[in-house]
């Protein structure tokens, strides 16, 4: 049996030296650089100077609702004040003060929310109606059983 040529040797030397230079890379990444702290994925309690972020009330993204937290809410705001009270020491009176206006805007945004998602629908339906005005009624029937079922592929269901 004949040994490997010193080419397959290099070969098989610069691969796993690449191998694992891309898993420590990896590793390093998810463990030093950007660890993941308790609250989840994506959520992570130190931010460098300067960095900005959308947030919800109670300080989160992403989606959740009023006293649910999750998110795009955030903890929920009597956990939200919890939290702060302990970092900034908080009095009593303004932990309520807080409390009060971070319940008052959520409650603002749900209602926002609720009337943007009314109005993107309208809008979506009516896109639908054009489209459907161009084809065949044999096409837009298959056209609006089309949208149905990508509507309910995406969680969303049919409207």
């Amino acid at each position: 049996m004949n040994a490997p040529s010193p080419r397959v040797w290099l070969a098989t030397f610069v691969t796993l030296v690449f191998t694992i230079g891309l898993l420590a890379g990896i590793v390093l990444e998810r463990t030093v650089l950007h660890p993941q702290d308790a609250r989840g994925p994506g959520v992570q309690g130190s931010r460098g100077p300067g960095d900005q972020e959308f947030r919800g009330p109670g300080g989160g993204r992403g989606r959740g609702g009023p006293g649910r937290g999750g998110p795009m809410f955030g903890p929920p705001p009597q956990q939200y004040v919890d939290d702060l009270g302990r970092e900034a020491g908080l009095a009593d009176a303004q932990r309520a003060e807080i409390l009060t206006l971070l319940q008052a805007q959520e409650t603002r945004l749900q209602t926002m929310q609720e009337e943007a998602r009314r109005v993107f629908i309208q809008e979506q339906e009516g896109l639908h109606d054009r489209i459907a005005d161009v084809m065949t009624p044999e096409q837009a029937t298959a056209f609006r059983a089309w949208i149905t079922r990508r509507a309910g592929t995406r969680g969303g269901g049919p409207r």
